[in-house]
């Protein structure tokens, strides 16, 4: 889509394309019913809010770090650098379509977006990762512990302590196979950059295409 970044009307489409296919069906399906459900499951505010924080947070730092590189935001409008950089953030988290050349990015922003495509979006949707549910769970846990809480909490809903094993043991086998991985590749092809391998691991383990070559 690098042809494509000063068109609002395709950069939009396609931005809210990768977000509502990432929000998942158990969302949709709530929605729909919103009425029958008598208002949103916990699921699906948890679902919006984290879904929300994590595409503004991550077009934010995007927008910050890149606006200077001329190899990316820098030689654009400031319209299209704010479009291009919440672009960039959706496809980070399932699609994986860029805009420019993933090379050309600050190393900051290849950290960033490692980061949200390990994460990925919410679960029975188009995205891979862990999920932003895993990950609001293991913040919420991490805060119950520091308030002395023997019981994880979220949005007023005590968690069931099995949902919280279930949810460090997907992040550990998952950072367990990237660490394989990554190793398995140092080994085999010499000269290879750690920060590229590991973009590039991440990458595959979360379905999301991105490659710096």
């Amino acid at each position: 889509l690098s042809n494509y970044t000063a068109n609002p009307l395709v950069m939009i489409t396609v931005t809210v394309l990768i977000t509502t296919g990432g929000l998942g069906f158990i969302v949709w399906r709530n929605i729909r019913h919103y009425s029958k459900a008598k208002g949103l499951l916990l699921h699906t505010k948890l679902v919006l809010i984290m879904a929300a924080v994590m595409l503004l947070v991550g077009a934010a730092i995007i927008f910050i770090v890149e606006f200077g590189n001329q190899d990316t935001l820098g030689q654009m409008p400031v319209g299209e650098k704010i479009l291009t950089s919440i672009f960039l953030s959706a496809s980070s988290r399932t699609a994986g379509f860029p805009c420019f050349d993933m090379n050309d990015l600050m190393p900051f922003t290849k950290i960033i977006i490692t980061i949200l495509m390990f994460i990925g979006a919410a679960p029975a949707s188009t995205a891979g990762g862990i999920k932003i549910t895993t990950v609001a769970l293991v913040v919420c846990t991490v805060i119950s512990v520091l308030k002395g809480r023997e019981d994880t909490y979220l949005m007023g809903h005590r968690i069931k302590r099995d949902a919280i094993y279930k949810t460090f043991t997907v992040i550990v086998l998952s950072l367990t196979l990237i660490a394989v991985s990554f190793t398995g590749i140092l080994m085999c092809c010499e000269g290879m950059s750690l920060q590229k391998t590991i973009f590039e691991v991440v990458s595959a383990f979360s379905t999301t295409g991105f490659s710096v070559g």
